[in-house]
């Protein structure tokens, strides 16, 4: 059956082969907690629902060779030694939802996801987030990575929240192409780059940074508060166009800081 009303789940890699002949799988479909094999979803080009893998402590291994689009949530929590993720022909999902991935280091997805509403990687061992090249969303949230050190995507903007906390200390975030975002809240990062940056609509926070150089060439107005605090090796500030700050403008405990004249307002 390629349509379902309820959740198909997967026992084994023999159920996995028998939805080859689905083109389209309308449903969506778990992975039981059992399982031991690694699962090969070959075939499928889409799942009209959420793929699921909750709490599958044995699972070291899920794939599909031709997925390319799965319209429901990318559902990863508490898989203890799922070290393999091959998905190369992904670019878009509704949502990323992976929390406590000990064992995943990297990605394969070659054409890069470019496509989700939500991004959430909380707890895993990535060292970078290659594979996932959003170009819009509505929320990102990146935390408690302790091993990532580069976060790099061209998104043009964010329509509700972009945060980035506690990874590793060494993480760099790049965002070329970010134009507007409604609230930023990035910490514990070594670098930032947003050179495109025009416009926040809610707060842009900078907490506890590693970096010694911030800058935001295009920047104009900020609708909530602006904060650089308790980032302690900072000692140039540029945010040469910024015009509005509607809410408040903290500056506080950079102890390397000696100059805020780069805040024009």
């Amino acid at each position: 059956a390629c349509s379902v009303s309820a959740t198909t789940t997967i026992q084994n890699a023999g159920d996995a082969s028998a939805l080859a002949a689905c083109t389209t799988f309308s449903g969506s479909i778990a992975i039981a907690t059992g399982t031991t094999d690694s699962i090969q979803l070959n075939g499928l080009r889409v799942i009209d629902g959420d793929l699921i893998a909750t709490n599958v402590s044995q699972l070291t291994s899920l794939s599909a060779d031709s997925l390319t689009r799965i319209t429901g949530s990318f559902n990863l929590e508490q898989d203890e030694i799922l070290s393999t993720l091959n998905f190369p022909q992904l670019t878009e999902v509704g949502e990323i939802q992976w929390e406590g991935l000990p064992g995943l280091q990297g990605l394969s997805f070659t054409n890069q996801i470019k496509k989700a509403n939500s991004v959430s990687i909380i707890n895993t061992y990535l060292s970078s987030l290659e594979g996932i090249n959003l170009e819009v969303a509505e929320t990102i949230d990146i935390q408690n990575n302790n091993y990532l050190d580069d976060i790099t995507m061209q998104l043009g903007n964010v329509s509700d929240n972009f945060n980035v906390y506690a990874n590793g200390r060494n993480v760099s975030v790049v965002l070329p192409n970010l134009i507007w975002a409604n609230r930023i809240n990035i910490a514990n990062a070594s670098s930032v780059s947003i050179p495109s940056l025009a416009s926040v609509n809610g707060s842009l926070g900078l907490y506890s940074n590693f970096f010694e150089s911030i800058q935001a060439p295009n920047l104009t107005d900020v609708g909530g508060t602006l904060s650089v605090v308790s980032c302690e090796k900072v000692t140039n500030i540029s945010f040469p166009q910024l015009t509005t700050v509607t809410g408040g403008l903290s500056v506080q405990n950079n102890t390397e800081l000696a100059d805020v004249s780069g805040f024009p307002v």
